[in-house]
């Protein structure tokens, strides 16, 4: 998943400062790191407004790749795997023979986890939520709820996102080139 907003002036920004075009590059680098930066806090607030997710777990997902003010852009990804179940809001939280209750998003209430049982993994020693795989005992398999980069790629979500990115990046030029313009440079 990756975020690309336009820079609809740029050619104005380019045109205005076509004696100094290093110093047009450099504003509209600083508005798009700006705005990348933004746009990261708002998947967080999004995601964990949607999800019972932490900040910490969403943040750690993204990166940021600013390039150089020569190629005036800046990548925005969200790299993750899928989260354990138990990572969410799940009773029991320790291994347990009490029926298994969870919840993923923010809407609603927990919902029984059917033949699901909370046991300490004997590879790792972390506390899981499981299902039996067959009949018999073994195997067991590891239940998990979405990834990060599912949950941001959700449409209204992505769509805040790229709204709040495009704003933040629309008066960030407007600071940056107020800045410039008074020799705050």
């Amino acid at each position: 998943m990756s975020v690309k907003v336009d820079i609809k002036r740029a050619q104005d920004i380019m045109d205005l400062f076509d004696a100094t075009p290093r110093q047009a590059q450099i504003v509209m680098w600083r508005a798009i790191t700006r705005a990348a930066t933004a746009g990261r806090t708002r998947a967080s607030v999004n995601v964990r407004k949607n999800y019972m997710v932490s900040a910490n777990d969403v943040k750690k997902t993204i990166k940021i790749s600013k390039q150089s003010s020569a190629t005036l852009s800046a990548n925005f990804r969200s790299v993750g795997s899928v989260i354990p179940l138990i990572d969410f809001d799940t009773t029991p939280g320790e291994a347990s023979n009490l029926p298994v209750r969870s919840r993923v998003s923010k809407t609603g209430g927990k919902k029984p986890v059917p033949n699901a049982f909370v046991a300490r993994a004997t590879s790792n020693s972390k506390v899981h939520v499981f299902t039996r795989a067959g009949g018999s005992r073994y195997p067991l398999k590891t239940l998990y709820g979405p990834s990060v980069p599912q949950m941001i790629g959700r449409e209204d979500i992505m769509d805040n996102i790229l709204d709040r990115t495009q704003t933040v990046l629309n008066e960030r030029l407007d600071h940056e080139l107020e800045r410039l313009l008074r020799g705050q440079f």
